[in-house]
């Protein structure tokens, strides 16, 4: 009597963890999309920080322009970025490689014309040891558009 109620239990056992197993394998009610979360927007780099500001001044150099741009909007900061509070007018250098296929330099001036607003991803430059003041200007341009 012993044996047949242990044979039932461990049958009863077996059959509980089929059907659960069956039951999980072919419930397709849920669609993948519905268990999907969204991917959240990539966040920039740390040290960048993507603004809209306006050029009040440019000058050409060797191989890069150094720029005065006033902050118009912040659109982003990446992680440990100083602030640029909106009015702010800072020095920035923009490398001549940001601008492809501008041999004569046409495209920079257009992009860089005084009163003309950029959209720009700038990068912060530190200083390389404690108690350094950073290279100046500190600020340089990642992007521009």
């Amino acid at each position: 009597m012993k044996l047949l109620l242990l044979l039932l239990s461990i049958g009863l056992c077996l059959l509980g963890c089929a059907s659960s197993t069956q039951k999980d394998a072919g419930d397709t009610d849920t669609t993948a999309a519905e268990t999907m979360r969204p991917r959240p927007s990539p966040s920039i780099a740390p040290g960048t920080a993507k603004v809209t500001a306006l050029v009040q001044r440019y000058e050409a150099q060797d191989n890069h322009y150094v720029c005065t741009l006033k902050i118009e909007e912040v659109a982003a900061y990446g992680a440990g970025t100083p602030a640029l509070p909106v009015g702010t007018e800072i020095d920035v250098v923009v490398s001549k490689a940001l601008f492809k296929d501008d041999p004569d330099g046409s495209k920079a001036a257009a992009m860089l014309a005084i009163g003309h607003a950029v959209s720009i991803t700038l990068k912060h430059l530190t200083a390389a040891t404690a108690g350094e003041a950073p290279p100046a200007p500190s600020w340089r341009a990642v992007t521009i558009e």
